[in-house]
């Protein structure tokens, strides 16, 4: 256990205590409202003196560096700052299932107006943010469609560029495309104007669910590449997700500014006039969206019997549709189960009403878990699982078998666990979690789990997964830059796993994958063309179907 000194005060950093990780330190949480982050290597003169020399007079909503504090031997080690206490960053605002039916895109529009605000006071004090991402922009607001952020800060405010000091990272997917190869570190790049490019984006997304330059374009294989060339999806010929807002919903004040950002390369400021007159209106159809009229409420379209012919073809029929919104979907005993947001409220598939909002897809007799000061069980029978990471542990289960993971410091430990009995088994050989996870998921079969996790160090994000059988053998491993799209895990969907093979929703159709034992690696050993499905969620069904879960309908897929 890690001590500092806070004011003269030697505090313990408790596991159960840490509130956040990143490629460069820790967040701990030391008393109400007080905070101190560490960092993992030795603090720099020039850093020290970076921190210390932070601008007074900011707006409140800055979480700024109040002192440093220091490691028992003396040494600097880190900086007291104030803890937002019941904080979320931004990130949730960018995914459908995070925000739609909780936060409203009203809301979004209002609180990008009060963030617009912050940067612009900064700005006329002589500070740019320049790493301008979600995870550096928290709230803290009820879990609610209507109302304004209670509180909103900026964090990681040593990063900022002020008194000569630069601003030396950024995250690549928000970063202006202008300091694309520039050395950060040597200074003098960033500007207000890479501030407004940022916060476009992160509006944009946030609104609209997809980066603006995301989806798939013929000519162009990366998302950077098309940022160089500004071919938005905004543009005809650029497929978006299937998960995507279409950019019509948005009134035509506010496109014709992202047009502006996007297409042409201007950087001016978020129209703060524009936001705050806009009004969105959910429709029956459950799109939101700021026209007169619902943009795209039309009936569902007939799905042919039959779709693609590229090495193999899928059987696809539709058999859940909703006019509302899907937030989750689970396989059991080979039926899919689903809740839907309509304007009645949560309901399941079968038209009755979810009473447990907290775990909407609960079903009579499943086995829940509880982690509890660092001792994993099964709370049903009331055995013991393991001992974890007090705190720090991630896990989810299966109908058969569970993962999870836990990280002292820089490290991640793996482990499985059969649902119904045993204790945990150590997991050995798993990638390298670097930096700060900003994205984790698993997903099962009887005997297997697939880890799939994305990691944002130094501005950079990539992407790791590995499928473990149920002794605990890293059968395949993947790991990928997220920016380089190459690897077909980058951009799909949510995986299947059945009888230990991997399916892939990708732009290029369904990937299957097999494990190679003599490389460790997966091999893709089939491609099914599904037309114009798009990149789905995808979950494994009985006898190797496949159920495809897309905003408003599930897909049976059965490849022949």
């Amino acid at each position: 256990m890690r001590r500092v000194v806070d004011g003269g005060r030697i505090v313990a950093l408790e596991a159960h205590a840490r509130v956040g990780q990143g490629g460069e330190g820790e967040v701990y949480r030391v008393a109400p409202g007080r905070a101190v982050k560490v960092f993992f290597d030795p603090m720099s003169a020039r850093k020290r003196e970076k921190i210390e020399r932070f601008p007074r007079g900011l707006p409140a909503q800055v979480v700024r560096p109040e002192a440093i504090v220091l490691d028992t031997d003396g040494q600097p080690a880190g900086y007291a700052m104030r803890l937002v206490e019941g904080a979320e960053d931004a990130g949730v605002l960018l995914s459908r299932r995070g925000r739609d039916g909780k936060l409203s895109s009203g809301w979004v529009a209002a609180f990008f107006v009060r963030v617009a605000r912050v940067v612009r006071e900064l700005h006329a004090a002589g500070v740019i943010v320049g790493d301008v991402n979600p995870g550096n922009l928290i709230f803290v607001a009820a879990r609610e469609a209507a109302g304004d952020a209670r509180e909103i800060a900026l964090i990681d405010a040593e990063s900022m560029q002020y008194a000569g000091f630069p601003c030396e990272v950024a995250h690549e997917r928000y970063v202006d495309p202008a300091l694309y190869g520039h050395d950060l570190a040597a200074g003098g790049f960033f500007s207000p104007e890479t501030d407004h490019y940022a916060l476009a984006v992160l509006l944009f997304s946030s609104l609209l669910y997809v980066h603006p330059y995301g989806g798939v374009h013929p000519a162009y294989a990366t998302l950077l590449a098309r940022a160089q060339a500004r071919v938005s999806v905004l543009r005809a010929g650029v497929k978006r997700p299937v998960v995507a807002s279409p950019p019509r919903v948005l009134p035509d004040a506010l496109l014709h500014w992202f047009h502006g950002i996007f297409e042409e390369g201007r950087r001016d400021p978020l129209p703060e006039v524009v936001l705050g007159a806009v009004t969105f209106t959910r429709c029956t159809c459950g799109v939101e969206h700021a026209r007169a009229a619902c943009p795209v409420c039309t009936a569902h379209a007939q799905v042919p019997a039959m779709i693609g012919h590229m090495k193999g073809a899928v059987r696809s029929a539709i058999v859940f549709s909703t006019a509302g919104t899907i937030l989750e979907a689970r396989v059991v005993s080979g039926a899919i189960r689903v809740v839907h947001r309509t304007p009645d409220g949560l309901l399941r598939e079968d038209g009755s009403r979810v009473e447990d909002e907290a775990r909407p897809l609960a079903l009579p007799g499943e086995e829940t878990f509880t982690s509890d000061d660092g001792v994993l069980r099964r709370r049903q029978a009331g055995t013991l699982v393991g001992r974890v990471l007090a705190g720090q542990t991630w896990f989810r289960a299966g109908a058969a078998l569970g993962l999870g993971f836990y990280r002292p410091g820089r490290m991640a430990v793996f482990f499985v666990f059969d649902v119904a009995r045993g204790p945990l088994r150590d997991v050995d050989g798993m990638p390298a979690l670097r930096g700060k996870v900003t994205h984790a998921e698993c997903v099962f079969d009887d005997e297997h789990a697939l880890f799939v996790a994305t990691c944002e160090e130094a501005g950079r994000e990539h992407l790791v997964a590995a499928l473990v059988d149920a002794r605990g053998r890293v059968l395949a491993i993947e790991e990928a830059r997220v920016a380089d799209e190459a690897s077909p895990w980058v951009g799909a969907g949510r995986p299947a796993v059945s009888r230990g093979q991997v399916v892939l929703s990708t732009k290029s159709g369904l990937v299957v994958l097999s494990p190679d034992p003599s490389t460790r690696r997966f091999e893709a050993r089939r491609t099914f063309d599904v037309g114009d499905l798009g990149v789905v969620d995808l979950h494994a069904g009985p006898r190797g179907s496949l159920f495809a879960v897309t905003p408003t309908e599930v897909r049976s897929l059965t490849p022949t």
